[in-house]
């Protein structure tokens, strides 16, 4: 591996702007982000998934509306698998995933709602999604999120349609090659012959994005 720099009905309520402020101070550290852009580190959390509904009829249509594209299992039928045996739920309802289905090639993007940076390179991926998605499959994980409305209307607002996941259990940071997962944004890529790369840091513009990934997934600019 090289590094780089059964769901359940649950309740939620829509955050404002000031009470999402809060949010993110209490998902990550007390500094957050810093000016630079840095990312968002993860603070442990009890065991335990709150209380966090992400698959209601308002967020069916919320998802609808934005254009994100459904969840749907990889097609990986042979082989080791390069991700990990877990089930994660499609952000917004839908058909929960095996994220050992996928295989090669492909880019896993892990972000949240509260996360600064993780925004910011979402027009990105989403580019590099309509350029670049007939050779990569691309996948959003939205981690530790705490308003999958929230989340949901941030997607929509830049555009980003790639199947998005959820994980308010907080187990893909306890799984390979996630594993630690200590700060988001984290991208993961894997090329065809399931070589991982992690790559824990945030991604400018499309350009930027294509710099560390275009080698591993030996892509032509």
């Amino acid at each position: 591996m090289r590094t780089g720099t059964e769901p359940g009905r649950r309740r939620t309520s829509r955050f404002a702007a000031a009470a999402l402020a809060l949010v993110a101070l209490a998902g990550c550290t007390s500094g957050g982000a810093d000016e630079e852009g840095d990312p968002y580190m993860v603070e442990p959390r009890a065991p335990g998934a709150p209380d966090i509904d992400y698959d209601s009829p308002e967020l069916q249509d919320a998802r609808a509306a934005a254009g994100i594209e459904a969840c749907a299992p990889g097609d990986r039928t042979t082989g080791p698998a390069v991700l990990p045996d877990l089930t994660l739920p499609c952000l917004g309802g839908g058909e929960a995933v095996d994220l050992s289905t996928f295989e090669g090639p492909l880019l896993v993007n892990v972000w949240a709602s509260f996360c600064t940076p993780c925004l910011k390179e979402l027009p990105a991926l989403q580019q590099f999604h309509e350029q670049y998605g007939d050779e990569v499959t691309v996948l959003g994980v939205d981690y530790n999120e705490t308003s999958p409305a929230e989340a949901i209307a941030l997607l929509q607002e830049t555009g980003a349609t790639y199947p998005q996941l959820i994980d308010v259990e907080l187990e893909l940071g306890t799984r390979e090659p996630f594993v630690p997962l200590r700060a988001i944004p984290m991208t993961v890529v894997v090329d065809a012959e399931g070589e991982v790369t992690v790559l824990p840091q945030s991604f400018d513009d499309l350009d930027d994005l294509l710099d560390a990934v275009a080698g591993p997934l030996g892509l032509e600019r």
